[in-house]
């Protein structure tokens, strides 16, 4: 009933379905950690649906309890509690947790060897992010460039994710005055925000931020 409810878009009664099967399990004899650990992420989900960060975060870290109990602390599905942990601390402006939290990602993904996976590829995303809202450029173009190398094996040539990637490259060098690098990356970006059809502000900007390049550099 909470799955039908949720894909109907009724996230009270979603909710209301969810924590109804949670404290059912709770007082079982029937103790189903998985079924659980879905039901805390679920939970989780609709709180950041409904903007209810702190609600999510006290579902995210049960999620964790338990999938710690699961699987332990070097499991790739640990490390996606934890990824999920770095968006809600953020949001909430615990930046320090957040960092720590996008850390952990990183770091059982390279004692899975799972390097080049996407999921790490976000956690790089996220962390360049926050050390550019914190004007730390050169940690913020480490792991941009961190993103990069996995995005480029990983995702279509043509990807607005992969343009993304290099826009934020190019904004953080542009911020240091490496004109010419940023340039580079600017024109890797360009064929793909051509050929997008949406005319979004992102894009526009993109426009703007290249047009200013080509200023600088004549």
């Amino acid at each position: 009933m909470g799955s039908a409810a949720f894909h109907n878009d009724d996230l009270e009664s979603s909710e209301k379905f969810y924590q109804k099967a949670l404290d059912i399990w709770d007082n079982s004899l029937i103790k189903d950690k998985e079924m659980r650990l879905n039901l805390y992420q679920s939970l989780a989900n609709i709180a950041i649906l409904q903007d209810k960060p702190k609600k999510a975060l006290f579902n995210y870290e049960q999620a964790y309890k338990v999938c710690l109990k699961l699987f332990g602390p070097d499991d790739l599905q640990t490390a996606q509690v934890h990824y999920n942990l770095g968006c809600v601390h953020y949001q909430l402006d615990n930046i320090k947790k957040s960092i720590a939290s996008y850390n952990q990602v990183l770091r059982i993904h390279k004692l899975k060897k799972a390097t080049n996976d996407l999921r790490a590829a976000k956690a790089h995303a996220q962390l360049g992010m926050i050390y550019t809202s914190l004007r730390n450029t050169d940690k913020a173009i480490y792991h941009y460039e961190k993103e990069l190398e996995i995005s480029v094996k990983k995702l279509p040539k043509d990807s607005i994710l992969l343009a993304q990637v290099y826009t934020n490259l190019s904004d953080m060098y542009q911020i240091k005055g490496l004109h010419e690098k940023a340039l580079h990356y600017y024109l890797l970006a360009l064929p793909i925000w051509d050929k997008t059809k949406d005319d979004t502000l992102e894009k526009a900007a993109f426009y703007n931020n290249l047009g200013n390049i080509y200023l600088r550099l004549n």
